[in-house]
């Protein structure tokens, strides 16, 4: 039998303890209408910012998760889809338990520069209808959001603190590159760090095991009045909402509004077959190895498997990163995307065919889905015990003076591309909703930057007598894009324009077509810049939270 709850039904007012306004929606009546003034589908960085904030600005919301508390296969499950062209995992790219994507963020933050946001000529469909001015407000915010201190991202602040510590960064002449540093978080994990906040709050509640499957709206499609919500295949309740906001990431902001299909016909927001198109990903490519003449001092700042979790380089309570990126003059003057190259130090004999053949040992025996080894292979790894047990335990010590090498890890900015979307396919989860199709492929704008960068790079650490780097030349034939990895960044695919024929949403991430239709996330991103998403997902987060208490105070 169903029911209607809202903030003051006693179906609430009788829970307590820790997790009293966290709901398991399987236990709730089929039918059930809960009522509030903001429905926030997803419960992930940008989902758990926005209901924090309502509920300290005094406003009632609903955070509605479709996971539990904690991982499962299961729920995992339904993120399996279709892709096209590259290779591409949508399971384990993405987590669908509270805290969405924080439970596998690595802590690399680093804001926008003006460059990412602006229109660039030589990259067709860029230019963000704000600026970074509009944000720059609300990152001192996202810092504390993300236990991160309010330290700068200046080189002359990181430069002389690596100074004191023998920790130098390369000093570029003018050859178009130039030191990104980037902060650490420890890294956040939302739903843990801030779940009892939100379970104390008394105006926030959540949802779990609530998977949505369509936005409902008046009989035209031009106003949201709530969310459907699955709780079993035949199992169904309902929110309803003066406001609807959607952060459910880069694909399943997608899904969700294409199928919301009853007032208009190709979803909502689609009228200009919008919706889904201009995915991104930063696609991260580990290729060419860098030998510098003393390795051990450019460590702290540049080697991730030192730097990573190592808190002894720390400044003001942040650990920093760098990276090596193009200057704001090469980009425009020879037309490249963003491209930042970090280092992975290779220890001691890591660099061994023998250690290579046991490391794909190693995969073959703990893996499923690694190729068969060959005997050569086996017998390789077996004579090279020795030499393994060394390189592994060279790793396990991070001693800087075991680095024989860098591998050259790079993260390239993505050029919006229509052609690059998710759609639906035919197949269904076992909720009975339509799966996705994901159509993913690098072009030849990523190749040329990439190759630029590394050449650069080449060019630059010999002619400062520091050493040198070596590449394959048929790594950059006509395969060259099988180096391609993904970063686990979606973005772009319900953008951001003032121009309801290129994007979905306005400046103010509202769906052109809906009137109290919000999208929070990385996929209102125009472009995606070269820095990993999180600090500007929850400065947008923060800056929307804003625009909705002014909305709900004039309605």
């Amino acid at each position: 039998m169903g029911g209607k709850i809202d903030g003051s039904d006693p179906v609430f007012a009788r829970r307590r303890g820790p997790l009293a306004m966290m709901i398991d929606a399987r236990s709730l009546p089929v039918g059930t209408k809960i009522r509030t003034a903001v429905c926030i589908v997803g419960a992930g960085p940008a989902g758990i910012t926005i209901s924090r904030e309502l509920s300290r600005l005094g406003i009632e919301n609903c955070l509605v998760e479709a996971g539990g508390l904690d991982f499962s296969a299961e729920s995992q499950s339904h993120y399996l889809g279709e892709v096209e062209y590259s290779p591409y995992d949508l399971v384990t790219t993405r987590t669908r338990h509270f805290g969405g994507s924080s439970n596998c963020w690595a802590g690399w933050s680093r804001p926008f520069d003006e460059i990412d946001m602006e229109a660039r000529f030589w990259v067709p469909n860029s230019g963000w209808p704000i600026g970074l001015d509009v944000l720059k407000p609300y990152y001192p915010r996202a810092n504390e959001a993300l236990q991160l201190p309010d330290a700068p991202y200046d080189l002359s602040y990181w430069a002389e603190h690596g100074q004191a510590h023998d920790a130098p960064l390369i000093q570029f002449n003018g050859s178009g590159l130039t030191n990104v540093i980037s902060q650490l978080s420890p890294p956040t994990r939302f739903g843990f760090v801030y779940r009892h906040e939100l379970s104390r709050s008394g105006l926030s509640r959540v949802l779990l095991h609530a998977t949505a499957s369509e936005i409902v709206t008046n009989e035209d499609g031009t106003r949201a009045t709530g969310v459907r919500i699955n709780t079993a295949a035949d199992r169904t309740i309902g929110v309803e909402a003066g406001i609807v906001v959607l952060a459910l990431g880069g694909i399943e902001n997608a899904r969700l509004l294409l199928l919301s299909r009853k007032a208009r016909p190709a979803g909502l927001g689609n009228d200009h077959d919008v919706v889904g198109r201009y995915f991104m990903d930063h696609p991260r490519i580990r290729m060419g190895r860098l030998y510098l003449q003393a390795p051990r001092s450019y460590s702290r700042f540049y080697d991730v498997t030192y730097y990573y979790g190592n808190r002894r380089f720390a400044r003001a309570g942040t650990q920093p990163a760098a990276s090596i990126g193009f200057s704001r003059e090469v980009q425009r003057e020879r037309e490249l995307l963003q491209c930042h190259i970090g280092f992975i130090g290779s220890y001691l004999f890591e660099s061994s065919p023998r250690v290579d053949s046991g490391k794909r040992l190693y995969k073959a025996l703990t893996r499923n889905n690694t190729e068969p080894l060959a005997l050569a292979d086996v017998r390789s790894a077996v004579i090279g015990l020795p030499l393994s047990s060394t390189a592994w335990l060279a790793r396990q010590t991070r001693s800087r003076r075991l680095t024989h090498h860098f591998e050259l890890q790079s993260v390239l900015e993505a050029a919006p591309d229509p052609d690059n979307r998710v759609t639906l396919n035919g197949d269904r989860d076992r909720f009975g909703i339509n799966r996705v199709k994901l159509r993913w492929k690098v072009g030849e704008m990523e190749k040329r930057s990439h190759q630029t960068a590394i050449a650069l790079l080449g060019r630059e650490v010999e002619a400062l007598g520091i050493g040198r780097v070596e590449m394959e030349p048929e790594q950059w034939g006509d395969d060259w894009d099988r180096s391609v990895m993904t970063t686990w960044h979606h973005m772009g695919t319900t953008r951001m324009h003032q121009d309801p024929r290129k994007g979905v949403v306005d400046e103010h991430c509202r769906v052109h077509s809906v009137a109290n239709l919000y999208i929070a996330g990385s996929s209102v991103f125009t472009t995606g810049g070269g820095n990993m998403p999180t600090i500007n997902i929850i400065a947008l987060a923060l800056r929307l939270a804003e625009r909705l208490k002014n909305v709900h105070i004039a309605r």
